[in-house]
């Protein structure tokens, strides 16, 4: 899995150009930090304070309940479709794992008997060993991708609104934590699912060299050695 289809609504950060511009103590806050970071040449820093603007319950603080009910529900639909998309992409996974085992499995023990026969074809018998560990290195980076992580899911647990009854917050509140919430929980898995994709996608490339170099040595054994 190299990439994954456009999952539908926004992220609550894509939501920010719609709400009201931060306060400019809000920015000042902020600035030393970036000020900090530029000067010392850090733009990964400075990315990570920008997006933890992103994920600060005051970047989605307004008065309008309706927008952030939206905001709100538009996140949680999000959730679900990157939830659903990498259960399949696990599905896949688990899948190529199955074919690269059985491949596996039918290499080494064609290199058993090749090794047995008699006369014995040790050229072809190592070409198979070759050909069967990098599909083995394939198959550690696809159980890898594959591997149960820590996930976002969607929704809330009741427990989690204990402080807000206790404290008696007000609903823009409690909705701009939420929506904040969500984002974190979006960008993490966003953050998972590439990590996946590009795992999946090496562990394509080594089967792939690994085929072609041992077609290759079979080539070489048959049409032109001396």
């Amino acid at each position: 899995m190299a990439a994954f289809p456009a999952l539908p609504l926004l992220f609550p950060s894509e939501w920010v150009s719609a709400l009201p511009a931060p306060d400019l103590l809000d920015f000042l806050d902020d600035f030393p930090a970036l000020l900090v970071s530029l000067l010392s040449g850090s733009g990964a820093a400075i990315s990570r304070n920008l997006m933890s603007r992103d994920t600060a319950p005051s970047s989605y603080l307004t008065d309008d309940l309706d927008l952030l009910r939206e905001i709100v529900a538009s996140a949680d639909v999000r959730l679900q479709a990157q939830l659903t998309a990498s259960l399949a992409a696990d599905q896949r996974a688990l899948v190529l794992a199955g074919f690269l085992v059985a491949v596996i499995a039918a290499l080494v023990s064609g290199a058993v008997a090749l090794f047995l026969q008699v006369p014995r074809q040790g050229y072809l018998a190592w070409a198979a060993i070759g050909t069967a560990l990098g599909l083995f290195v394939s198959l550690l980076l696809t159980v890898y991708a594959a591997r149960p992580v820590s996930w976002g899911y969607p929704g809330t647990r009741p427990q989690a609104w204990l402080r807000d009854i206790v404290s008696k917050k007000d609903a823009a509140s409690r909705l701009s934590e939420l929506a904040a919430d969500y984002e974190r929980r979006g960008r993490d898995n966003a953050a998972l699912m590439a990590r996946h994709g590009q795992c999946i996608l090496a562990a394509l490339i080594v089967a792939a060299v690994s085929i072609l170099l041992g077609g290759a040595t079979l080539v070489y054994f048959f049409w032109c050695r001396p």
